[in-house]
């Protein structure tokens, strides 16, 4: 997901009419640290494609970063659902990776663990 923004940077002055657009000019703001700007694009994927598994973890990133904690669960537990409903079956180890990396963020987030990090 990363390469594809490096590759295709977003446009931040064009409209995007995909699901998949959207997601991408998501990603293009997180990774300069945009996370109000991130969260709309990840909101609006999912309003476009609410199955989008890769949004629903985008979202979960952002929501943590902000410190929406509650949010940020329920962004990853859809996402492992989606995962486990087998919305992503024709790339089952993309799929794997992600519910991986959202069951982890589920851990840090209920462990406390980000806390102990940001100390």
């Amino acid at each position: 997901m990363a390469a594809n923004v490096a590759k295709n940077p977003p446009q931040p002055n064009s409209t995007p009419q995909t699901a998949e657009e959207y997601f991408q000019r998501a990603w293009g703001y997180y990774v300069k640290g945009d996370q109000n700007k991130a969260e709309q694009d990840f909101q609006q994927a999912l309003s476009v494609d609410s199955q989008s598994v890769e949004a629903y973890y985008g979202l979960g990133l952002t929501l943590k970063m902000q410190g929406s904690l509650e949010p940020a669960l329920q962004a990853f537990e859809k996402a492992i659902d989606l995962v486990k409903a087998g919305v992503m079956r024709e790339d089952r180890v993309r799929a794997t990776m992600l519910r991986n990396l959202a069951e982890w963020h589920i851990y840090s987030l209920k462990s406390g663990m980000d806390k102990e990090e940001k100390s």
